[in-house]
Formats: structure tokens, sequence, C-alpha cells
């Protein structure tokens, strides 16, 4: 997938895949606006940018720019994958 955000372009195919998940997340439904999960996959640029592409159920799929802080809750359930891209300390 493809899209363009202020004026970059972010693909799915370009970019690399860094982590896979699931989010909690609104979509469409017969009764009408719902919260489900849904299956949504981390990447990043070549120039360091951070996006998600999320699957969509009974909707169309989106992709969405992340900042850094989005990052890094994402990958705190991951520890190994979160220290490859940012510094951690012991508790």
């Amino acid at each position: 997938m493809r899209k363009v955000i202020k004026g970059k372009l972010y693909d799915t195919e370009r970019a690399t895949l860094i982590h896979e998940y699931q989010k909690y997340a609104n979509v469409n439904s017969p009764y009408g606006h719902t919260k489900t999960w849904v299956n949504a996959k981390l990447y990043k640029t070549q120039k360091g940018n951070w996006f998600e592409f999320v699957e969509g159920k009974n909707t169309s799929d989106v992709l969405n720019k992340l900042d850094e802080d989005n990052v890094k809750e994402i990958l705190s359930n991951d520890p190994e994958k979160y220290e490859k891209f940012f510094e951690l300390e012991d508790a």
C-alpha cells in the first residue's frame, strides 16, 4: 500500500517490516461503529520514518504515520526489538 502524508510517500513495498501485532480499533459493522482487534504491521522507511499498516475489517486498509512515542509503545512488549531501535535501561 502507498500513501502520501504531508508530502512524503509511505510505501509498504519499499519500507522495512519491523513488527506485526494486533491493535484495538474502530471498525464499521452492521450495528454501526464498534471496536475490535485488527492486524497491524509496523514499518520503518529508509529515511527513518515510522508508519503502521492496519488491515481493515469491514472497512478499507489504513496507513498511519507514527511518532517515536507510538513506536516505543508498540514495541514495549518485545524488549529485544525495542533495544534494536531505542536505548533501554534496567529498572
